[in-house]
């Protein structure tokens, strides 16, 4: 997107096979066009004065409207990503569904679960970067590795990044990018290889 023909803000996905010995055997990448509604209403929500009010409503990953950021504790995780190994609750996601993006989606078309059965991959640490700065191009960087221990392959069709939130009752979670790969572009990860996905999140001044 450009600003007064100056400044440009864009995202792009990366994904990444390798082999045991750490070699990428595929490379996938394109622009990401998938900021869903819930993002902007969070954006806005942060940037509010009242954070312990319900700012805005998003529809968590249940499909469930929560008010939000809603905070009780200085300590309450707000917009989180930073998942912990082995969680597929939130942080980045990846799946097989193939329904087009619209901006009220809440969640994967067809998630992958973490674990090493039929269809399944395990679930690295979501990592957020330092924001670096290279010339006039300023840059941030979501990324997350998977394990795929199944005994088959398994082939990537969508991805997502989803934050998290905590309230009295515990943590819930809302979807607030998708991204389902550009025809002819899936990536399949076989049996004991590992993927790595990353958002890349960038601004030229």
């Amino acid at each position: 997107m450009l600003c007064d023909g100056k400044m440009k803000i864009g995202t792009r996905i990366e994904l990444e096979v390798r082999s045991k010995d750490g070699k990428i055997i595929h490379k996938h990448e394109q622009e990401s066009k998938s900021w869903l509604a819930n993002f902007l209403r969070a954006l806005r929500a942060i940037m509010y004065v009242d954070h312990d009010d319900n700012v805005e409503t998003l529809k968590n990953t249940s499909g469930n409207e929560k008010g939000y950021p809603n905070l009780r504790y200085t300590t309450s995780a707000i917009m989180s990503v930073k998942a912990p190994e082995g969680n597929d609750s939130y942080g980045i996601l990846v799946g097989t569904g193939t329904k087009v993006v619209e901006p009220e989606d809440f969640n994967l078309d067809n998630k992958i679960t973490n674990g090493s059965g039929t269809g399944q991959l395990l679930y690295g640490e979501t990592s957020v970067e330092n924001v670096g700065i290279s010339g006039n191009i300023i840059t941030l960087r979501i990324t997350r590795t998977f394990s795929n221990n199944s005994g088959s392959s398994i082939v990537i069709r969508e991805i997502g990044l989803v934050m998290t939130t905590e309230y009295e009752s515990g943590y819930d979670y809302f979807l607030i990018a998708r991204d389902v790969l550009s025809e002819g572009s899936e990536v399949s990860v076989p049996d004991g290889l590992t993927l790595t996905v990353r958002y890349v999140i960038s601004v030229t001044v």
